[in-house]
């Protein structure tokens, strides 16, 4: 399966099966840290994100969500 593919399959996943999926993810890189090693000011954004999540302070946001709220940001500057 190629990449476009499979990231086509995992776009189908519901949102928490695809939250479940990138930290399965994430964790298999910090697995194999010598192959990516990330330094510790990424390793603490991760961690920082990944319990604001949790903890329901931020939310995963679709493509389409994330581009539609920066047009709206957009939009409301150029009336201002």
């Amino acid at each position: 399966m190629n990449f476009e593919k499979l990231k086509e399959e995992a776009l189908k996943l519901d949102i928490h099966e695809r939250e479940m999926l990138v930290t399965d993810l994430i964790d298999s890189i910090h697995q194999n840290e010598e192959v990516f090693e990330l330094d510790d000011a990424w390793k603490e954004e991760i961690e920082r994100r990944t319990a604001d999540i949790e903890n329901n302070k931020a939310c995963w946001l679709s493509e389409e969500e994330f581009w539609g709220k920066i047009n709206e940001n957009i939009k409301c500057l150029k009336k201002s």
